[in-house]
């Protein structure tokens, strides 16, 4: 018999815009799981982590930097997000992506647009200029 290990699941964004932690995937009799947020649902934003701490951490802070706050927003073709802190700032088009790359999974500093990605770089290049873009450490504590 194999032994799986717990993990323990962020769901940033998921349906109707639901977020929190989830200490199972699938529902149980004890308590719900992530799957049903997730099923179906191609914008779904969410990780899995390997202590509790560390899922509560990471939802913690985007939950408190805005950054869930901006991803219940309904998703739209031309969205773009420009990631002015976090651990790789830049332009992206794609949420998960920029939660992933842009945020490692965690909080920052993202500002939302519509529009042309292209433009979405001259503004970001603007900002990086006039030194308003910082990248973070990805092992950078957790705010307290």
């Amino acid at each position: 018999m194999l032994f799986r290990e717990q993990k323990f699941y962020v769901l940033y964004d998921g349906h109707d815009h639901k977020d929190g932690v989830f200490t199972t995937y699938r529902d149980t009799d004890e308590e719900p799981g992530i799957y049903p947020y997730i099923r179906n649902y191609g914008e779904a934003v969410h990780k899995s982590f390997l202590t509790l701490e560390a899922a509560q951490n990471h939802h913690r802070e985007a939950k408190e930097t805005g950054v869930i706050g901006l991803l219940k927003r309904d998703a739209e073709v031309d969205d773009v997000y420009i990631v002015t802190k976090g651990i790789e700032p830049g332009v992206y088009t794609r949420r998960g992506l920029m939660m992933k790359n842009g945020l490692g999974y965690r909080g920052g500093e993202v500002q939302f647009s519509s529009g042309k990605a292209s433009d979405a770089r001259r503004v970001f290049s603007q900002w990086e200029a006039a030194g308003h873009v910082r990248q973070l450490s990805i092992h950078r504590p957790f705010a307290q």
